[in-house]
């Protein structure tokens, strides 16, 4: 895709902010199914995806767009095959973002408070300053406010917790 970095040069970044910016939250865009990519190429990207443990990732399947070169390019990836390749790597970071929320429990977390929650108009919710979705026991006037809930509950990607 003619990047300006390899692979290693994104490792070696991605490491560096973690060990720079404490309790960051890394999320990365991520195309299957570019021209050529094999199943090799495949593996490596679910390697380095889960190596660096990304608190999220939005995953994408390469579609040709006339008139640009990738559109031109021999060994296209089949439909079937970018959706394939698509559900493993969207399954992949679901675990990821799932682990991200684990390490979460038992801290307190500053919350912008957004709206009421829409499974249950008991809670609220909101996302912290790394974009985790937080449900959390509330009333409709916190919308707006900066508030502090302990997190005591993972559901899949997002936190429960209570105002402290």
């Amino acid at each position: 895709m003619k990047r300006r970095y390899n692979t290693r040069q994104f490792e070696e970044l991605i490491i560096r902010i973690y060990r720079t910016i404490e309790g960051v939250a890394i999320t990365s865009d991520v195309i299957v199914g570019f021209p050529g990519e094999k199943e090799l190429h495949f593996q490596n990207t679910l390697n380095t995806v889960g190596k660096l443990g990304f608190a999220g990732i939005h995953v994408f399947k390469y579609s040709p767009r006339k008139g640009t070169p990738a559109a031109e390019m021999p060994d296209q990836v089949s439909p079937e095959e970018k959706e394939d390749r698509s559900k493993r790597l969207i399954e992949l970071g679901n675990r990821l973002a799932h682990e991200y929320a684990g390490r979460q429990l038992g801290k307190d977390l500053q919350v912008l408070a957004e709206q009421p929650y829409e499974k249950d108009d008991k809670l609220f919710e909101g996302h912290t300053d790394t974009y985790l979705k937080v449900i959390f026991p509330g009333e409709k006037n916190l919308r707006g406010k900066l508030v502090t809930v302990h997190i005591e509950e993972v559901q899949g990607s997002l936190v429960k917790g209570r105002i402290i």
